[in-house]
């Protein structure tokens, strides 16, 4: 993998689909996340720019999906018809443990249920930026 800022190589002893990196050489911050239709790298140079969940449109193939990573096992689950709605239980495909996403209307963070006990509409504070969100999982089919 490379840096999108300054093309530097960078080597990861591990690595999240989708989380965000920080370059050692150049020290700015990046998410890469490969597409799951034609497997090219997609980056956000603004790593705040992208969220797990969130709708994407694959810069080379033009093809929507959206990503969540489980968080009881870690695998990536995508969904390639961007179909995934906010605040669902869903099941990961590899552990089948259950969990629940939804983004933050006012700053876009992942915020994840990992025992699928969030009830759709009840307001819930964002881990990240300390806004209340709800989303009616009605509006979200709508």
């Amino acid at each position: 993998m490379s840096c999108p800022h300054c093309q530097s190589s960078i080597e990861l002893k591990s690595y999240t689909n989708g989380e965000k990196l920080i370059c050692t050489s150049c020290k700015l911050s990046f998410v890469e996340l490969s597409c799951p239709h034609c497997s090219k790298s997609n980056y956000w140079e603004n790593a705040n720019d992208y969220a797990q969940g969130m709708k994407v449109i694959c810069c080379y193939c033009q093809k929507h999906f959206q990503h969540i990573n489980c968080p009881h096992c870690n695998a990536r689950n995508d969904y390639k018809s961007a179909d995934y709605i906010e605040g669902s239980i869903t099941k990961c495909y590899k552990c089948n443990k259950t969990f629940q996403l939804m983004n933050c209307t006012h700053c876009q963070a992942a915020n994840i249920w990992k025992n699928a006990n969030y009830i759709t509409s009840n307001p819930v504070t964002c881990s990240t930026c300390k806004s209340t969100i709800a989303i009616s999982l009605w509006k979200s089919l709508a």
